[in-house]
């Protein structure tokens, strides 16, 4: 079972935080928020679960988690504060980042930020998981973006929800060739 997924993990996540949807999914009557992956990791094994875990982290719980508003893009400070959240995950034995830029409260952050967060992907070659910015009128352009983001952290890039969901008019089909 892969968690975290678009942008939305149950790690790390403070007592305090009031959660935005969609990040307010994980956190139903009963739930536990854990502060850390660590202690995320340290629950699975003492109440094992019946299936596999492999976790992400997600770029949405960061940010809700260091971001005092969420409508913009993150200030230098923030997006050093969430790079040291994901480093901290990966420490703690994460697969990788996940996004969701298509929806608030990611839609505001640019694609420099996103590189500078994820930048601790590089030297463990962790995933980095999308649901891309758009699928419908700027579907190429979202495509581009991912393939930018995964170029320049030199990691792999799994596209999750991949679809198109408008018709393109023919003079805007292009033939490309992605690397």
């Amino acid at each position: 079972m892969i968690t975290g997924n678009c942008g939305i993990s149950v790690a790390p996540l403070r007592s305090d935080m009031v959660l935005p949807m969609p990040l307010s999914l994980v956190d139903g009557p009963g739930a536990t928020r854990y502060k850390s992956f660590a202690a995320y990791f340290e629950a699975l094994c003492s109440t094992p679960s019946s299936v596999n875990v492999a976790a992400l982290v997600g770029h949405t719980t960061l940010r809700a988690g260091t971001m005092g508003s969420l409508d913009r893009p993150a200030a230098e400070r923030e997006i050093r504060a969430m790079r040291a959240g994901v480093q901290e995950a990966l420490d703690a034995g994460v697969i990788g980042l996940s996004i969701d830029t298509a929806c608030l409260p990611a839609m505001k952050a640019t694609t420099q930020e996103i590189i500078e967060v994820a930048r601790p992907l590089s030297a463990c070659q962790a995933l980095y998981v999308t649901h891309m910015r758009d699928e419908t009128d700027h579907m190429i352009e979202a495509v581009e973006e991912t393939f930018r983001i995964g170029r320049e952290l030199g990691v792999a890039v799994i596209v999750s929800h991949s679809k198109v969901q408008n018709r393109l008019p023919t003079s805007d089909v292009r033939r490309r060739r992605w690397n």
